[in-house]
């Protein structure tokens, strides 16, 4: 097997996880609250995390630890977004809308820094927008809050994509992501007793959802993304990674027998070609 087959595997195998994380989490959210769920999986994942980035603590400076702060709250925002979401919307839904984040991102970079937007992404923008107004016809749910808090959430991604090209050439970046989820574990902790959203019910599910999205998708996944990643060209690893959405339906589908209409499946599919389009001018 070559050495670029192997990591393509690798990153798709990171692909896998993150599209399991969706019915994974809207399972927790029947045994949890949102910022309990969330203090649970980022702490979990940030000691999963800290072997790899304790080796890397002689590069933390003020640069680090800002740029760190900046991700670590936006994360959590969106992740708090994406989880609640998911208590009113499917998991599919929630998957292709989160998935917006690539098209959104060159909308975003234009905005903050004029970068250029060639005619792939304008054609991706116009596909995603097209397949998300298909995928809320009546005939596949009216729009509700999870909805709406959902796109929200991709427009957070996006943003942090669009900071992480930037922090990522100026700090090490086993520091960034461990600064991330320690930051999203903390802010849980604090708004879990604020709010006082302490509803946890524990057993063998909750406890198979926390150990898959906290070692598995969150510290095992970035493993992999980080290590291979770099073993194989940018735009094969985006069109991957574009693959999470429709992972996250199969998935909604075995264990949750979700299904979309057949206008929905197609605005799916326009969101899809969406995100594609939008790598091939990458």
């Amino acid at each position: 097997m070559s050495k670029r087959i192997k990591a393509d595997l690798m990153l798709l195998l990171a692909t896998v996880f993150w599209g399991m994380t969706f019915v994974t989490v809207k399972d927790a959210m029947n045994y949890s609250g949102t910022f309990s769920f969330l203090f649970m999986r980022f702490f979990l994942g940030a000691l999963a995390v800290f072997p790899f980035a304790v080796k890397n603590f002689k590069y933390f400076n003020r640069r680090t630890m800002v740029d760190g702060a900046v991700l670590g709250i936006l994360v959590f925002l969106g992740f708090a977004l994406q989880t609640a979401g998911l208590r009113e919307t499917s998991s599919t839904r929630s998957a292709f809308i989160t998935g917006l984040s690539v098209v959104l991102v060159p909308v975003i970079s234009f905005i903050m820094y004029r970068t250029r937007i060639d005619i792939f992404k304008i054609i991706g923008i116009v596909l995603s927008a097209g397949g998300l107004f298909l995928m809320f016809r009546p005939e596949n749910g009216p729009l509700n809050r999870g909805d709406v808090l959902t796109v929200l959430c991709a427009f957070t991604f996006a943003l942090i994509i669009v900071l992480i090209q930037r922090f990522s050439k100026r700090s090490n970046v086993l520091l960034l992501v461990f600064m991330q989820i320690t930051i999203v574990a903390s802010i849980s902790l604090v708004l879990m007793f604020l709010t006082k959203d302490i509803n946890i019910t524990f057993n063998g599910n909750l406890a198979l959802d926390l150990i898959f999205t906290s070692v598995f998708a969150t510290a095992g996944a970035l493993v992999l993304q980080y290590k291979y990643q770099k073993q194989t060209s940018e735009a094969r690893a985006a069109i991957i990674y574009t693959l999470e959405p429709l992972f996250a339906s199969i998935f909604a589908f075995i264990i949750f027998n979700e299904r979309l209409s057949s206008i929905g499946l197609i605005g799916g599919a326009l969101i899809f070609l969406g995100m594609i389009m939008s790598e091939f001018g990458s």
